[in-house]
């Protein structure tokens, strides 16, 4: 048996829609891996192969899905071993496999939790938590300097960097150092100029959500000034620092709580929202059953999941409908897949029907909801 290269992807929502989608003749093999510095040196990332293949066996094994997967493993494994253009630029890898059909590496910005899942279709939960999350850029500039860090606030990276030479103090006085100062102050303004393309540059390529600008006080108004309006509509927070004297997890730390404030709020937004639903006895849905039937039928519009929530029920590929127990689908009759996760599944679906996904960390609402609820279209 021999591989071609994988699809390669990353993981944004468009990715996330479009493996929600994707199903499989046979059984399919879903890898999620944390790819640390050291990933990069032959042995170890061996060493990890080792340990995932092996967690990916003992999955195999339980699923019943031994033959076809159990002989592509070694070439799996051998691939994704030798192939280094897979891990390149990432923290964390999803990997999708289903012989002669199914092979994708989606990069993340954010490491993973290693595991193995065996099912029908390839498995999102990881990735959703992650995808459905806003991504943050972080623009630090001083007068001389810019640095970007780009990801989720817990594992921002640095991702470019701009270094201008801006000339220092004239020594001369009289009207030699006032042209001096405004030869200085052009350059300054010229680095700003440049330094906010770079930031448009990098929204064209990932279309972060939210912006957080690291500066001194009295380059804030030229820095908002030089800002394009699709800029100014992520911006999130201006944190008055000096760079050049502030280190990475600082900023990092000031960025989680902004961070943290935003999540709260939205979160307490669409709970609010989904108990005036199930109130008024319109648009919303609550509990397992209520939840499910409505995506089976399409309506969900922003499918509300608690952070804890773990419950396996059955469903049915055919008409999409899911519960937590039977063995018969009651819409159309055929045999349901047993063993479903169904915080999964509902991701799938709302995805799949172009939904929004949010998991619940901060409230406890869900709680008298079996952890689960869903703000419907209609």
């Amino acid at each position: 048996m021999e591989l071609s290269a994988p699809q390669l992807s990353h993981a944004e929502p468009k990715t996330l829609a479009r493996l929600a989608e994707t199903t499989a003749e046979g059984p399919v093999l879903s890898l999620f891996m944390e790819l640390g510095p050291a990933f990069a040196t032959p042995q170890a990332r061996q060493s990890e192969l080792n340990s995932l293949m092996t967690l990916a066996q003992r999955e195999i094994e339980q699923d019943g899905a031994k033959k076809e997967l159990s002989e592509a493993l070694p070439v799996l494994k051998d691939h994704l071993q030798n192939d280094e253009d897979w891990w390149k630029d990432a923290r964390g890898a999803a990997v999708y496999f289903s012989p002669d059909e199914i092979f994708e590496v989606v990069r993340c910005l954010e490491p993973l939790e290693t595991k193995a899942e065996v099912s029908a279709w390839p498995h999102i939960e990881p990735l959703s938590e992650v995808v459905t999350g806003d991504l943050w850029c972080v623009m630090m500039i001083s007068r001389t300097i810019a640095r970007y860090l780009m990801g989720f606030p817990r594992r921002l990276r640095e991702v470019e960097s701009i270094e201008d030479d801006v000339r220092g103090q004239h020594s001369q006085g009289g009207w030699s150092q006032a042209r001096f100062e405004r030869s200085v102050e052009k350059d300054v303004q010229d680095h700003i100029k440049k330094s906010t393309e770079e930031l448009r540059e990098l929204l064209g390529k990932t279309r972060f959500d939210c912006l957080v600008v690291v500066t001194l006080p009295e380059m804030w108004p030229d820095v908002e000034r030089e800002l394009h309006s699709d800029l100014k509509d992520r911006l999130a927070g201006v944190l008055e620092l000096d760079i050049e004297h502030s280190s990475v997890d600082e900023v990092r730390s000031e960025v989680e709580q902004l961070a943290e404030v935003r999540d709260n709020e939205k979160e307490r937004g669409l709970l609010d929202a989904l108990q005036e639903g199930l109130g008024r006895g319109e648009r919303a849905a609550g509990g397992v059953t209520q939840v499910f039937a409505a995506l089976a039928e399409n309506r969900v519009a922003t499918f509300l999941v608690d952070e804890s929530f773990e419950r396996d029920g059955v469903a049915c590929t055919s008409c999409g409908w899911a519960g937590q127990q039977g063995k018969e689908c009651p819409v159309d009759s055929k045999p349901l897949r047993q063993g479903v996760d169904l915080k999964d599944w509902g991701m799938r679906r709302t995805l799949a029907s172009s939904g929004d996904v949010r998991v619940v960390k901060f409230h406890p609402d869900l709680q008298s909801q079996e952890g689960i609820g869903a703000i419907l279209r209609y």
